[in-house]
């Protein structure tokens, strides 16, 4: 940042000018207007200790059509507290078109570099934009751009995988049958039986056919309060079954791959939460059992024993709940979880593997029409809840995990410098980014001041000063809130610090952390990709 030459465009002006307003990017003082009796009274807002001191000032007059004109003078110190810009000595008025770069001079005028990673030689020339900051001096930093992460979390998986092709026809049965794609009439073929709830496996259900027709179609569950077998009655695409009793039903989703594991989702499709601490089983089979579909069961079950023909297996995997798992929603979990540590191969998960879970019994409903060559004409047998338990997997096909996004938080460390005599006080920030659907960035800053043994003293607390978010209604501020506006940007870091500290005195010190959260919403995150932090250097009091 080089040194601006000044543009005198009024010359003198007498202390006792009635200002018109205070705008924002202007004097880091903070001073007030005066009063329109012509007096210039105490601001009331930042302190001071030397009755009768005199510190230079900086205010805004005005702004119209893109030039804004500030005075440039001094305060006195009266009663504790600084008088209004002017009220000392000779004033001068200073115009300039906003955005527009001052003139330069040869030698620098208070750039000091980064003091974090990655430090580099800041232009802070953004915060001249405003004659009204004429010592302004701080630091423009490229962030990188710096952004959010995909998780490499199990729990944090979000939404179900597609069944990749190899395992269509083995685990949902609207494929290649006999009598064409149709899950009501599994396996038997004819208008009059079958079993339905083993029709569709790997967390899908039997749905009537959208328009009506009669040829039903495994349909893949979501994640939600209606993804249950009630939750799918009704309508056009009506559902094949329901609970008959209030218990869950579980069932095993398409495992996809993170970091190296294989993760599996455990749903509850049924009419009741399976209970926090219960532990769930899982069992590890061959491709056999899945060959050319995984097993129907036949029986039909009965009410009083509702378990009795559910098949156990040797158990691989123990996933003890650490909440209620909930009618409509899943848990995921890791290979890594597993006896050996791992899948491998062509292979197949059966979930409840040792019965210790009662699953609801199934009553299956008439989907399609009445009268119907290809949908059932009356209610199947009741079935039991465990005959949709399979899923399939290739450990070489398995599709990618989707993540959600996780929050980052970074810390930075700022000096300012000044000479002898004054002190930095932090005054702006402006930034730019985006932040889409609903996540957004928080700015909080933090001040702390140099002892006289030359270390440094407690900080002080942190102040919120900005959130930068889509929607930009207050308390929300823009995507982009650059240094020479409009309002309400750049963003004042006295008030807030002050604030926090109780304290005018609270933004002074001569260094400032700054705390930068990029908060997601879910799979998208905020990017940020420059930041400006602006002081100026004032009397020491």
């Amino acid at each position: 940042m080089k040194k601006a030459r000044r543009s005198r465009v009024v010359a003198l002006v007498t202390p006792f000018v009635s200002i018109a307003a205070i705008l924002y990017g202007c004097s880091s003082d903070r001073v007030d207007a005066t009063s329109d009796t012509g007096t210039m009274p105490p601001t009331g807002i930042e302190t001071c200790q030397t009755e009768g001191a005199i510190r230079d000032c900086h205010t805004a007059v005005s702004e119209e059509n893109g030039v804004r004109t500030c005075m440039h003078g001094t305060q006195v110190c009266m009663g504790g507290r600084w008088s209004a810009c002017g009220a000392s000595g000779e004033a001068m008025l200073e115009s300039r078109v906003l955005g527009v770069h001052p003139p330069e001079e040869e030698e620098p005028n208070g750039v000091r570099p980064q003091t974090h990673l990655a430090a580099g030689d800041p232009d802070a020339r953004a915060c001249r934009l405003n004659p009204c900051t004429p010592d302004c001096r701080g630091y423009d930093e490229d962030a990188g751009p710096l952004g959010t992460d995909a998780s490499l979390k199990f729990d944090a998986v979000v939404g179900t995988s597609a069944t990749p092709p190899g395992f269509v026809d083995k685990l949902l049965r609207d494929k290649a049958n006999s009598w064409g794609a149709d899950c009501e009439r599994w396996e038997t073929g004819d208008n009059t039986t079958g079993h339905v709830h083993s029709a569709c496996q790997s967390d899908y259900y039997c749905q009537r056919h959208a328009s009506g027709g009669t040829d039903g179609r495994c349909a893949q569950f979501a994640e939600g309060p209606n993804e249950t077998h009630a939750g799918k009655l009704g309508g056009t695409t009506n559902g094949g079954v329901e609970c008959l009793d209030a218990y869950p039903d579980l069932t095993l989703g398409t495992p996809c791959s993170l970091a190296g594991a294989i993760v599996t989702p455990i749903c509850n499709r049924g009419a009741a939460p399976v209970p926090a601490g219960t532990v769930i089983t899982v069992a590890e089979e061959g491709p056999s059992l899945l060959t050319p579909t995984a097993p129907t069961l036949t029986a039909t079950a009965d009410p009083a024993a509702p378990m009795l023909a559910c098949p156990t297996f040797t158990v691989d995997c123990n996933i003890t709940l650490a909440a209620d798992l909930n009618p409509g929603f899943c848990v995921r979990f890791s290979s890594a979880q597993c006896a050996g540590g791992g899948f491998s191969g062509n292979g197949s998960l059966y979930v409840n593997a040792n019965k210790s879970v009662r699953e609801c019994v199934i009553q299956p409903r008439v989907l399609g029409p009445p009268i119907s060559a290809h949908g059932p004409t009356a209610e199947q047998q009741l079935q039991y809840g465990c005959a949709n338990n399979w899923t399939g997997f290739n450990a070489s096909q398995i599709p990618a995990c989707i993540t959600a996004q996780e929050p980052k938080i970074v810390t930075y460390e700022y000096n300012g410098t000044c000479p002898a005599g004054s002190v930095p006080q932090w005054t702006k920030l402006a930034w730019s980014s985006t932040t889409p659907s609903t996540s957004y960035i928080l700015f909080e800053v933090r001040v702390r001041s140099r002892l006289a043994d030359g270390g440094f003293g407690d900080w002080g607390p942190w102040a919120t000063v900005g959130r930068a978010k889509q929607s930009s209604a207050p308390p929300d501020d823009p995507q982009s809130c650059p240094m020479n506006g409009p309002a309400p940007c750049p963003k004042d870091l006295f008030a807030p610090l002050s604030d926090a500290g109780a304290s005018g005195l609270a933004a002074r010190g001569e260094q400032l952390e700054i705390r930068i959260s990029l908060m997601p919403a879910l799979l998208v995150g905020p990017t940020l990709y420059s930041y400006n932090l602006a002081y100026a250097c004032v009397a020491a009091e």
